[in-house]
């Protein structure tokens, strides 16, 4: 069973994440700092297990980050908000 993640710490991150169906899985990303070098940040955990936080456990650093280039954070598969394929 999926359950829903605990709230971001900010609106303004909440506005710049996505969800796209990747194989049928419904998966959330942030994005943010279009016209920069990327930033990847992926969270601990592992994939499969559920764990309530999935892009919240960067928390307020997702924008810290933006600073210095183009950050993208996803939730792992079964974690956060993102899915688990059948």
């Amino acid at each position: 069973m999926h359950r829903k993640a605990l709230p971001l710490p900010s609106s303004s991150i909440t506005q710049k994440l996505h969800t796209v169906d990747v194989r049928g899985v419904q998966t959330r990303y942030f994005d943010d700092g279009q016209d920069k070098d990327p930033i990847l940040l992926i969270h601990g955990g592992h994939f499969g297990f559920f764990v309530p936080l999935g892009i919240e456990s960067w928390g307020n650093a997702l924008e810290d980050f933006g600073e210095y280039g183009r950050v993208l954070a996803v939730d792992k598969l079964g974690q956060g908000e993102t899915g688990l394929p059948l």
